[in-house]
């Protein structure tokens, strides 16, 4: 499983009915939630030959927002999500990852309304999350 996977099925926790398929990439016909990986890692290299990866998802969301209540239970949605990623970190209830051991997840920059279509907005948040990597042997 990679780790974009590992991510997805840990989000999934969070409101498993609204977020029954979160998409890799984009959101594919009437899917309304993606994870987008971010062409940025920083590695730590150690003598130990232990690597600390750091990365970067975009998380993205397509919510309804023809009224300014939709836009407000959006807002508040997506401050939800923030909150529960918070109390996650904080109680060290991570992604489970095949070839490694997460450190620590969290919110690199907050929900913003990313794109506006007719009836529905695209909301992003940026998830990084920080992980010892086990090199195969």
């Amino acid at each position: 499983m990679t780790v974009s996977e590992a991510i997805i099925q840990w989000l999934k926790q969070f409101a498993p009915e609204k977020m029954r398929q979160i998409d890799t990439d984009r959101m594919h016909g009437d899917v309304d939630f993606a994870l987008v990986k971010e062409p940025t890692i920083n590695v730590k290299k150690y003598i130990s030959g232990t690597e600390v990866h750091t990365e970067y998802y975009q998380m993205l969301a397509r919510l309804p927002s023809l009224t300014d209540t939709d836009c407000v239970e959006n807002g508040a949605w997506m401050e939800e999500l923030t909150r529960w990623i918070e109390k996650m970190d904080r109680e060290r209830n991570y992604p489970e990852l095949d070839n490694g051991t997460v450190q620590k997840i969290g919110i690199s920059s907050s929900f913003f309304v990313g794109e506006n279509e007719d009836a529905d907005a695209i909301y992003q948040m940026t998830i990084s999350i920080q992980y010892i990597r086990r090199n195969k042997a």
